[in-house]
Formats: structure tokens, sequence, C-alpha cells
């Protein structure tokens, strides 16, 4: 069958949504790092409807940090791939025109630091992960990050902060001008978190030019983002193909539901972002955050695992589940909402109906193995501070004990620790094949998981006591015990 292309978007049928500006004819405007499926099925989008409505300037190049694999499968397709919105009843397709470039910063590294540092580039957006922040435990700067600051100038930069540092510098050098840096990942004051990292590593290279002009010249708006965006399969592909007509080697597959909120300081042009269905520009994005952190993000993890180790293979299949379904809902009400202002409560309650609406959607299969993924990183951000506020409050946490527990085992059991990955669990896994007791005490040893409350022996042994059940009874009689 013909691929998908330019030249045969003619060939599309009338139901299907096709750009509606000419491809070639745009110019690249945003730089994005870390692009995958997440952000061809989120930021990707808004950047086509403003496209589409004739602003021609905002085209994307998408740069690959690690595998070259998108970059193969799209550049044949001259950037276009099709996004299948899947919802209860129905699939639609659109073919998406904005990503212009697919590059390959192991490869390519000379043409990225070149895009970063155009003039006509104002927005570098990141789709990361919370891994890729390449922060410590202390919240600076991890092992891999100090290497790189320490490495000598003339070494080729890898990591996420390296090769932004280093388009930025050449920016600075050759007097470009204001950038914004939009991170979309699921972190706790994203922007500031990666202006943090940055200016760290700037002033581990010993650089206080690049350094001044970051605090000059360059913002990092808070971001909120939020759709639901699993791994591609072969039946998206089929469908796309079916839909279409057309040959795509990476469809993108989502939900109807999309939100993307962002706070309003823009240091170069500001994107007209806002007619894009979903996106929002306002003052401060704290309130949006934390309840996607704290109730989707942090239930979306307790699924992860419980279903890792029920056998549940995905969102949908899992919520299926009416003890697992109980158990998430009072998961929200009794523990996770305490770590939101109480003004946010009653938002809460409308906000988790239409989650589990969003998680039950049978046309998405989110991998429950795909969430699992840096567990190290997301449980800290999306389970402690509901476990802090409840401590404070001293209201008893037995659910995130046993979400966590869910971590541990899934951990601990090797059949299942092979479908998931985490490269900051190995620093942290010693104590963890004893007894469930005796791994419990080691996890919540590690002030990384648990900050303040490392050590407390009452988490720990509430921690192994849930360990011991989920163990002994399995999943559907752990969950049953609540």
């Amino acid at each position: 069958m013909t691929r998908l292309a330019i030249d045969t978007l003619a060939m599309l049928p009338a139901t299907v949504r096709r750009p509606a500006y000419t491809p070639a004819g745009v110019r690249v405007g945003i730089v994005h790092l870390g692009v995958g499926n997440f952000h061809r099925a989120h930021q990707a989008v808004a950047w086509d409807d403003l496209l589409g409505a004739g602003q021609a300037h905002w085209g994307v190049a998408g740069v690959s940090l690690r595998s070259d694999t998108l970059a193969r499968a799209l550049s044949p397709q001259q950037g276009l791939y099709t996004l299948l919105e899947r919802g209860p009843q129905r699939v639609q397709a659109r073919i998406v025109g904005s990503l212009r470039q697919c590059l390959h910063a192991p490869s390519q590294m000379a043409d990225v630091l070149r895009l970063l540092a155009d003039p006509q580039v104002q927005v570098v957006s990141l789709t990361v992960t919370e891994n890729g922040y390449q922060r410590g435990a202390n919240g600076d700067l991890n092992e891999q990050a100090l290497a790189q600051a320490q490495a000598p100038a003339d070494a080729p930069p890898s990591g996420t902060l390296a090769v932004l540092y280093a388009g930025l510098a050449l920016r600075r050098q050759l007097g470009g001008p204001p950038l914004t840096l939009l991170s979309c990942d699921n972190l706790s004051g994203n922007g500031q978190v990666l202006m943090h990292q940055l200016r760290t590593f700037a002033e581990r290279r010993g650089d206080q030019p690049t350094l001044s002009w970051l605090r000059d010249s360059v913002s990092a708006p808070d971001t909120m983002v939020d759709r639901i965006a699993p791994a591609t399969t072969d039946a998206d592909r089929a469908d796309a193909r079916a839909l279409t007509g057309l040959v795509d080697a990476w469809p993108v597959a989502t939900e109807p539901f999309t939100q993307w909120v962002i706070a309003d300081r823009f240091a170069g042009q500001r994107p007209a972002l806002a007619i894009s269905p979903g996106v929002r520009l306002v003052a401060d994005v704290t309130g949006y955050e934390r309840m996607k952190l704290g109730l989707l993000n942090a239930a979306h993890s307790a699924i992860a695992y419980l279903g890792l180790a029920a056998g549940w293979t995905s969102v949908a299949e899992a919520i299926g589940h009416p003890p697992l379904q109980c158990w998430i809902e009072r998961l929200w009400a009794e523990e996770l909402v305490h770590a939101l202002p109480a003004s946010l409560h009653p938002e809460a309650a409308t906000y988790t109906r239409e989650l589990l609406v969003r998680f039950a959607n049978p046309g998405l299969r989110h991998l429950t193995a795909q969430i699992a993924n840096d567990g190290s990183q997301k449980t800290p951000l999306r389970w402690l501070p509901a476990l802090q506020a409840c401590r404070a409050a001293g209201r008893p946490t037995p659910l995130l004990s046993t979400a966590w527990a869910a971590w541990l085992h899934c951990l601990r059991e090797p059949a299942l620790a092979v479908q998931f990955t985490d490269p900051g669990v190995a620093a942290l896994a010693a104590g963890w094949r004893g007894p469930a007791d005796t791994a419990a005490r080691a996890l919540v040893a590690q002030p990384a998981l648990f900050g303040s409350l490392a050590g407390d022996p009452a988490l720990g042994e509430g921690i192994g006591r849930a360990l011991a059940r989920l163990e002994a009874d399995g999943v559907v009689a752990g969950l049953a015990a609540h």
C-alpha cells in the first residue's frame, strides 16, 4: 500500500482530518527534546492547530536524545503521522503535520545545537520523563549530569541537561534572542526544576556568562499536561491503515480528552496556544498541577503495580475489576485528596469521577508495564505529598502503604521486574530480597523515596504488613481486605 507523505495527502478519505496548511511551507519555531508518543499526542497537536490558523512559523523540530527509531520511521513520511483518537464507541483519525524535522541527537548533534541557537526558534519544549531531569538525591545534579558538567569543552554532550546547555550557550555566544523553555513532564514546578538544573549545570561548568544569560533572557514557565498516550501497537497501525488508506509506520493513539495549562510567562514571542482546544494560559498552574499529579498520576502508578502483580495488562482491564475500582476510589477520597488545599476538594470529587471514565475507556490499551517505568523517580512525586499530609494530620495511610508494597513486590519478583525499567532502582535495592518486614524497612530507609519520613518505623511496619499480605494472598484478596 501507499505510504503516508505530503504528496499522498490528497488520497485521504474525507472522513480523515488533514493539515489545514501546506506542511512544506512551515518554518520551524519550536525545538522539542524527547519526541515520542506523548508529545505527538499532545503538544504537537496544539502546534498543528496554530499552523492551521495561519501561523506558519510554529513548526516543530523533534529531537530524540537516545534512539533513532522515530526518526527512521517518520522521515520517509516527511514527519507526518496519524493521530487516532479512541473514544468508547469510535475511533477518529487525524493527520498531524507540525513535526517538520526529526533528528537523532547522538548522530546529529551539530544540527541539534544549531537549531537550539537559531534565532527563529522561540520555544524549546521537553518530554523527557522525570528521570530525564537528572536529579540526584539532594535535588541537584545526579552523577551523570555532574560528569557532563565537568567534561572537557570539546566533549560531545549527552543527556538532557548537557545537550540543552550546549545549545543555549551557543545561542548566547551568537547573540540569539530570548527563549522560552516549556517543560511538559509530571514534575511539581517542572519549569522551576528545569531552570534550577540548568543553572546548576552552568555553575558547575564555571560558565558565568551563560548563567547570567539564563537569568536575564530565558523563561521556564511551569506547565501541567494531561492526555493518555499508550505505546503504539500493531493494532494501531492496522487501524490507521484502515481509516486512512495509507501506511503509517508509527501512528499514535490517544483519548479524546486533552489539557495543557501553561503559566503565561514567555521570554520571546508568545504563541497564541489558547486557540487550541484544551490549552489554557494562566497566572499560576499550581492547583491544576497538584490535582493531576496527586490524583491522576498517583492513581496510575498504584494501578500499574497492583495490575502487574495481578496479571492485568492495561489500566482499562484493571479498573474493570470492582475490588480495584473501589480501592482506587477510597485511595482518592481518604488519602490522596489530603495533599490538596481544602479549596480544591469539591473540584477533586468531580475530577476523580471523570478519571474513572477515562481509565475505563476500552478504546485505549494503556499498559500497566509502561506506567510502571521509573518508579524510583515517580513514586516520591506522586505518593509522598499525600503521605506527608496524612501523617501531619494524624490520618492512617493503609492504602498508600499497599501501593508502595505493590511496587516493592514488583521489584522483588523477577517475572514482574523484567516487564518495566527503572535506572534509579539499582542504587536503592540493597536489602530488598529478605523477608517482607526487612525489605519494607530497607525501602523506607531511603531518603530519596521518603524524604523526612525516611526510617519511620510505623511506615515500615505498615508497608511490611501490606507486602506480606500481597505475597501470601495475591492482589484481589489483598484489595478485598481493605
